[in-house]
């Protein structure tokens, strides 16, 4: 039967909001209310966590701390780049599963884990599964603020194409952080993308769709945590 691990990638710097991953929520950072939610889920064989950050941690024999290199170290390296260091430098069984698992998505519940393995598994593990949510606003109303205040349309068409009516456009979805999984093997392939080609989606609720970028997402996610697991209906913490 094959295992499923989890990588937690938490690199210390931040652009938009200073040590994010070390941002609190309840009293705890976001780093370990992460590492928390993965070693209760029975499901999971070994934790990696993938930092540079000095933190202190309960010592668990499921998780793993995994030091970067240098290259890693900086907002070039990319979390693939990441992914594929932390298998080889772990020597994982390449048969095996690995999920991602970002701090900046607290509102994850274990449902979540329980229906992508579910979902991973029924399709005999061939594609990327990844965690998605409803697109509030039409990527095609969006713009780019250009010198003098310029608006210029983000989706390069011509103005008097656009609807004004946002039901005129098809459902969009956005990545919404909570998860990402992969047969070991498959996050080797060369030139991969995070997502793969063609990635199975699972629906998370708007409310928990809520991946920590800016701070107001930080507010929003301190007031609807801890998260309530609606297929479950209990309180994840």
């Amino acid at each position: 039967m094959t295992k499923y691990h989890a990588l937690i990638p938490a690199r210390g710097g931040s652009k938009r909001i200073v040590n994010k991953n070390l941002k609190k929520i309840k009293g705890k950072s976001l780093i370990e209310w992460t590492i928390e939610f993965a070693l209760k889920q029975e499901l999971i064989s070994n934790i990696y966590l993938s930092t540079d950050i000095k933190i202190d941690f309960n010592v668990d024999p499921k998780l793993i701390l995994v030091n970067r290199p240098k290259n890693l170290l900086d907002s070039s390296a990319t979390l693939i780049d990441v992914i594929n260091y932390v298998i080889h430098n772990q020597n994982l069984n390449y048969d095996d599963n690995l999920l991602i698992l970002l701090p900046t998505a607290p509102l994850r519940v274990s449902s979540d884990l329980t229906l992508a393995r579910k979902n991973f598994e029924e399709i005999n593990r061939t594609k990327t599964l990844i965690s998605v949510s409803v697109h509030t606003h039409p990527p095609e109303l969006s713009w780019t603020l250009e010198k003098n205040n310029k608006l210029e349309p983000f989706i390069n068409k011509s103005k008097d194409k656009f609807f004004s009516q946002k039901q005129r456009y098809p459902q969009r979805y956005f990545f919404d952080e909570c998860i990402i999984l992969d047969k070991v093997s498959s996050w080797l392939v060369k030139d991969r993308s995070l997502f793969g080609k063609s990635p199975l989606a699972q629906i998370t609720p708007s409310i928990r769709a809520q991946p920590i970028d800016y701070p107001i997402h930080y507010e929003i996610c301190k007031k609807f945590f801890p998260p309530f697991d609606e297929r479950r209906q209990v309180l994840e913490w």
